[in-house]
This record gives C-alpha cells, sequence and structure tokens, in this order.
C-alpha cells in the first residue's frame, strides 16, 4: 500500500523553484513579500502548464511576466535580449515549468508521469480551485516567476 506523498507548502516549493532558475538561469529567487513588483496579470502573463500522472494528479501552471520571459529565454538560448522573440520565450516556459515538475516527481516518490508541457490560459486553472501558488522574484534582475499546483488535469 503506497502512501499519498504531501505536496511541498508555499516555502518548499519557493525553495525548489529558485534552486532551478539558479541552476537553468543563474538567477536566485525569493518568495514574494508583496511589496513591490509586477502583479500577475492573467491578461498578458504567458502561462505554461503540463500535468503529472499517477497516485497523485496534478497539474503544475508557470508564469512570468513578458520581459521575464524574454530574459529568461535570452539566459536559456545565449541569445541577445533584443532577438528573443514569442517562440523562444514560450520555449523557456515550456522548460522551465518541465524541469520544475522533474522536480516533483522525486518528491512525489517517482511513481509518477510527467506529460509535456503546454501553453495555456488562466480560465481553466482558475476553475480548478484549491490550488496553490508561490510569486518569485529577483528585485535586482527584475525577473518575476508564479508557479502554482492544482489537482487534477487541467
Amino acid at each position: 500500500m503506497s502512501t499519498m506523498v504531501e505536496l511541498p507548502d508555499a516555502g518548499a516549493l519557493a525553495s525548489l523553484v529558485s534552486g532551478v532558475t539558479e541552476t537553468m538561469f543563474n538567477i536566485t529567487c525569493v518568495l514574494d513579500d508583496g511589496t513591490d513588483g509586477p502583479r500577475l496579470d492573467e491578461a498578458t502573463w504567458p502561462l505554461a502548464l503540463l500535468s503529472i500522472s499517477g497516485p497523485r494528479e496534478l497539474t503544475v501552471a508557470v508564469a512570468t511576466d513578458p520581459d521575464s520571459s524574454r530574459l529568461l529565454a535570452s539566459t536559456m538560448f545565449d541569445s541577445p535580449l533584443d532577438e528573443v522573440d514569442e517562440e523562444m520565450a514560450r520555449d523557456a516556459l515550456g522548460e522551465l515549468d518541465n524541469i520544475i515538475c522533474g522536480q516533483l516527481k522525486l518528491l512525489l516518490g517517482g511513481e509518477c508521469q510527467l506529460g509535456l508541457p503546454r501553453p495555456g490560459s488562466f480560465g481553466p486553472l482558475n476553475a480548478a480551485e484549491p490550488w496553490q501558488a508561490v510569486l518569485l522574484r529577483n528585485r535586482t534582475m527584475g525577473v518575476s516567476v508564479w508557479v502554482a499546483l492544482a489537482p487534477g488535469h487541467i
């Protein structure tokens, strides 16, 4: 009989995401304290979704403000910022979601399968509440990353 592994709390999820951004982009992010920076804007922030199947099914959503997604893509593809297009930014966001999900898979005991990252919209995610979300920032570089864990597949 397998035991259901708890999902990480906000602090642990923030630590996991920051570990990924440090490894992938050499950018350390911290849990947002709500004092400044862009707020999540469902109309303009690109969103990547990736479903995890197994004993605990969930969807992991990752969003960034447009400037952050361009900066992450510039770093990931080693490309000048002014040469980053929308497709590159979307690919970087999907890869960030994929690596975060890989780390979550380790926490969940490895008895799950990852889907492929895909662009998404906030409507279905909002309908899947209750979900757990964190907003992380690197104020020096102006990077914001929002990550949510939603029950089931969206």
